[in-house]
């Protein structure tokens, strides 16, 4: 279907600027007109894709957002409100022209008779997949209001989470950056100027003066590769990706062993999951359908592997938490959780109980970062500022003392 980006007014005079699919030009005047907007003028696109929004591609709808956008929903709904009455309101609250413009398209769509989750599917490169997936869910299942509290409650807790990384390795990243700075300026002004001071000492240097010598020359004439070096491994890192299936998983499997940051990264999905798990779980969504549609959530393939590895075990007549132990989803206490939760008929209870202790061990993770990247940076620094002081000093100590000026 053809996309236009328009210009409407609002009934109360403001200026309303987006992208919209519609047939024609009268389709699309008929569109805005039930969204109560006046069409001025527009431009006619004929991609495929949802051009208004590659924009934004960069970047999905900011979390601060998507919290508002759930409490908005959740009270709505909750009041006996419709969907289509519950989004005019989300749109004409938000202060995010992103969400704006999707729930714009959202509405176009209702109202041609597309589902909600089929119309929030429909724009995944900007909202996240997982608001699809679960409000699909509460539409079978006549609990859109406890849907989109949880979800609420997830993007808080990882609005939390990131805040405090953030807050963790922001005085770790400007000091690092302050290092960073500090030993280019040495090697690429200063140590050039120590060292032809030597050179004309005539005499050999020792092995750890021509190791900053090569240092120092590399620098001078391609510190510029520094910065390039990142985006290169990344572009190389996507590349190989997308060319071999089996690289991906290779990579995404070593993504999940880096030290710290891998263990991490894995929690969280973990705890995304099992919360994601236990709503669907109590709304009556069979298990190997919420799983499957939890192994959505993650782009990872080593993770999605594992998790399809419970779907067929599963499949076969074992038990979740038996399948989640074999297939090494979730550290070893928790699978005994599980099995307690299955026993009990409390499993809802057991993955949220999981859930905790994840979080747990997120928080006293992210502790340990903060605490140690402070001390190895300060150590990164002061191994570095040995280093030159013994390649400018020990040439200088050999030379007074070859000439017998030392007793």
């Amino acid at each position: 279907m053809p996309h236009y980006y328009y210009r409407a007014a609002t009934s109360k005079g403001s200026i309303r600027r987006g992208w919209l699919k519609a047939e024609n030009e009268q389709d699309l005047d008929f569109r805005l007109t039930n969204l109560g907007l006046i069409l001025i003028s527009h431009t006619y696109s004929k991609s495929g894709a949802f051009s208004g929004l590659r924009f934004w591609a960069a970047k999905t709808v900011e979390r601060k957002s998507l919290i508002l956008f759930c409490i908005h929903m959740e009270q709505m709904l909750a009041a006996g409100n419709s969907i289509q009455v519950a989004l005019e309101g989300a749109q004409e609250s938000t202060e995010s022209p992103q969400l704006r413009e999707v729930i714009t398209s959202m509405l176009a769509d209702i109202l041609n008779g597309v589902n909600f989750s089929d119309a929030l599917e429909s724009h995944s490169p900007v909202i996240p997949i997982s608001f699809s997936n679960m409000v699909r869910v509460g539409e079978r299942t006549g609990e859109l209001v406890e849907i989109f509290q949880g979800l609420g409650q997830n993007l808080k807790w990882e609005d939390e989470i990131k805040s405090k990384a953030a807050q963790a390795i922001r005085y770790p990243a400007f000091t690092g950056l302050i290092i960073l700075a500090v030993g280019l300026f040495m090697m690429i002004f200063i140590v050039p100027q120590l060292m032809s001071f030597l050179s004309m000492m005539n005499q050999d240097v020792p092995l750890i003066t021509q190791a900053l010598l090569i240092v120092s020359g590399f620098l001078v004439n391609w510190w510029w590769t520094i910065f390039l070096f990142p985006f290169g491994f990344l572009l190389t890192i996507r590349f190989l990706c997308k060319r071999s299936p089996r690289t991906h998983l290779k990579i995404d499997r070593l993504k999940l062993k880096i030290w710290f940051f891998g263990p991490l990264i894995y929690k969280i999905f973990l705890i995304r999951f099992t919360n994601n798990f236990a709503m669907m779980y109590s709304a009556g969504v069979p298990i190997l359908e919420a799983i499957n549609l939890n192994v959505k959530l993650s782009e990872n393939r080593e993770i999605m592997r594992r998790l399809q590895s419970v779907v067929s075990h599963v499949s076969n007549g074992r038990t979740l938490s038996s399948a989640f132990r074999d297939a090494e989803v979730f550290p070893p206490p928790l699978p005994k959780l599980m099995e307690a939760g299955e026993e009990g008929g409390q499993l809802s209870s057991a993955l949220l109980n999981a859930s905790y202790f994840l979080d747990r061990e997120i928080q006293s993770t992210v502790n340990k970062i903060q605490s140690m990247i402070e001390p190895m940076l300060t150590l990164i620094m002061g191994i570095m500022l040995v280093w030159i002081i013994l390649s400018v000093f020990l040439p200088v100590y050999n030379l007074v003392g070859n000439n017998g000026l030392l007793p």
